[in-house]
C-alpha cells in the first residue's frame, strides 16, 4: 500500500514527488521533447494536498487537446495526470509548449530509479497501477 504522507513539487513546476508513509517514493517528472517545455498548471497543483493520508491506487495520464495558437510559433498541448486514491480522484493539468512539432511526456521514477519503459511493473510492488494514454 502506498499511503501518501508528503507531496513535493519542484521549483520549476516540472516534477511531482509523492512520498509514502513507509518511505517509498514515486516521482513523476515532466519532460519536453527537443524545442519544447512541459510544466504543471499552477492552479491544479493545489489539489494534490488533498491526497495526504489517502492510499494511492492508480496513476495515469492522457492527452486532452490543443489550445488555439496565439501566434505562429507557439503551440500548447494540454494533458491530465490523474491520481486515484481510495477516497478520491484528482486531475492535475500539465502543459507542453512548443513550435507545434514536439510534445512532452511523463517520466516515472520509483525510489529514484527511472522506469520509463517498465513503469507498470515498477509501480506494482507499491500497490499502484500505472498507465499512459
Amino acid at each position: 500500500m502506498f499511503i501518501v504522507e508528503n507531496v513535493i513539487f519542484s521549483r520549476d513546476d516540472a516534477t511531482l514527488t509523492l512520498i509514502a508513509a513507509d518511505g517509498n517514493e514515486i516521482k513523476l517528472e515532466l519532460e519536453g521533447d527537443c524545442c519544447s517545455s512541459s510544466f504543471f498548471d499552477k492552479d491544479t497543483k493545489l489539489d494534490v494536498a488533498d491526497l495526504l493520508g489517502d492510499t494511492l491506487l492508480d496513476v495515469s495520464y492522457n492527452f486532452i487537446g490543443h489550445e488555439p495558437m496565439e501566434n505562429d510559433w507557439e503551440a500548447v498541448k494540454n494533458y491530465a495526470l490523474v491520481l486515484r486514491t481510495d477516497r478520491r480522484s484528482i486531475s492535475l493539468l500539465w502543459r507542453n509548449s512548443s513550435n507545434g512539432y514536439y510534445s512532452g511526456t511523463v517520466v516515472p521514477f520509483v525510489n529514484d530509479v527511472e522506469c520509463r519503459y517498465d513503469a507498470a511493473e515498477a509501480f506494482a510492488p507499491l500497490g499502484v497501477t500505472y498507465a499512459e494514454g
